[in-house]
């Protein structure tokens, strides 16, 4: 895997509490094509035309090549909680960049796999762009590689970092490719429940996916509306003389 992170270096993973069972039931990872993505300009590179001179042009149409995992360095963001816990209902999977490299190690056949942070830079809509940010690119793959990972200034509270799968192939009839694995305790280090859930909700969950789906490792609340009456030193006087 091509990455600057360090194996010890933890990420977070906002999901449903159903993308959670279908981890644990099916022993499997789903990794979304990237031209599904939300967002317009997520896969900006693939839809633009790159003028040489009013003679030259070329394009880049390998929208079905490319698949993504995306996780956070935040370990607590009440927005992503927000989006993905509207219900009460979401959890927050806890990884090491070790765990990452063993869930990809045997994709390296048919996949470049890549885990990068992204970065956020709103000259993507600039004409002069490549010119300036990649002026000594020599290929299309290297510029491609570039752009998996540059989202606009508008999503930077989400601290992305993106695990991507380039085939080595076409792949036209696939939205979804879902890595398997024998056991997914040897992948997901940590589950952390919603903040705004119940504490009695808390037992009967860590419950059901212990003993029903069989995870070992540790199961929490998230701790970001935990609220402790604070005592203050202080030299104002609240009658002064």
């Amino acid at each position: 895997m091509n990455t600057t992170l360090n194996d010890n270096d933890k990420l977070y993973r906002f999901i449903s509490y159903e993308t959670l069972l279908d981890y644990l039931v099916n022993k499997r990872f789903p990794f979304s094509k990237c031209k599904l993505f939300k967002d317009p300009w997520e896969l900006f590179f693939n839809d633009a035309e790159f003028i040489i001179d009013d003679n030259d042009s070329w394009g880049d149409p390998h929208k079905e090549h490319l698949f993504a995992m995306c996780f956070t360095k935040t370990e607590e963001s009440e927005a992503l909680w927000r989006i993905y816990s509207k219900n009460k209902s979401g959890v927050k999977i806890v990884v090491s960049v070790e765990r990452l490299k063993k869930l990809v190690k045997d994709s390296y056949l048919d996949f470049d796999v890549y885990l990068q942070e992204m970065v956020y830079d709103d000259n993507v809509k600039n004409e002069d762009f490549f010119v300036n940010k990649f002026p000594n690119a020599k290929t299309i793959k290297e510029l491609r590689r570039a752009c998996l990972f540059l989202k606009r200034k508008a999503f930077e509270y989400e601290q992305e970092v993106r695990l991507v799968l380039d085939s080595k192939k076409e792949r036209p009839d696939e939205d979804i490719y879902h890595i398997l694995v024998e056991d997914p305790n040897e992948i997901i280090e940590k589950i952390v429940l919603s903040p705004r859930i119940d504490n009695e909700m808390v037992i009967l969950q860590r419950k059901i996916l212990k003993d029903k789906f069989g995870f070992k490792g540790d199961i929490a609340k998230s701790q970001l509306y935990t609220y402790n009456s604070m005592r203050y030193k202080t030299n104002i006087h609240p009658f002064p003389d």
